[in-house]
């Protein structure tokens, strides 16, 4: 899924870390925290319309460790902040706030799709009515025509 992957560069560019290593075995803390990270944010944004394992697929990992991702990471972030460690809520909000545009243009870009697809629908049918009414005048003009013939023969 597109948005699950643009959510994981994101988290990635932000931690320094590359995808690939979120995607590896790799226990290293910032590779560790990118990768809770990215569940937590995939499943708090994208519940709806990515499963679990949607989200585990993404970075290789199965549902169990994505649900043990998503409710390790608040508690997480308070005691790192609590300990004066790197990781604070200040670049959690920034990333809150990012993955929430990320699924709000989403969201846009598909209710966007749907008016689309029905604005190209009606114009279908437009253009259906415009050819019945084009043969409908042709024939009513025909029909006049024949008639003006009738009265030129008696």
């Amino acid at each position: 899924m597109k948005k699950l992957e643009e959510l994981m560069e994101l988290i990635c560019e932000f931690n320094s870390v590359t995808v690939e290593e979120v995607k590896s075995k790799s226990r290293k803390q910032e590779v560790v925290r990118s990768r809770h990270l990215f569940h937590y944010f995939a499943w708090k944004y994208f519940k709806g319309e990515a499963t679990l394992d949607a989200i585990g697929r993404v970075s290789n990992r199965d549902h169990a460790t994505v649900m043990n991702s998503r409710d390790r990471v608040i508690p997480t972030w308070k005691l790192l902040n609590k300990q004066g460690r790197p990781f604070n809520m200040q670049q959690y909000n920034i990333l809150e706030g990012t993955a929430h545009y990320i699924n709000e243009y989403y969201n846009l870009n598909d209710e966007l799709m749907r008016r689309k697809l029905k604005i190209q629908k009606r114009m279908q049918e437009l253009q259906e009515e415009l050819k019945q009414l084009s043969i409908e005048a042709l024939i009513q003009e025909r029909n006049e025509i024949q008639k003006q013939i009738s009265k030129l023969k008696s």
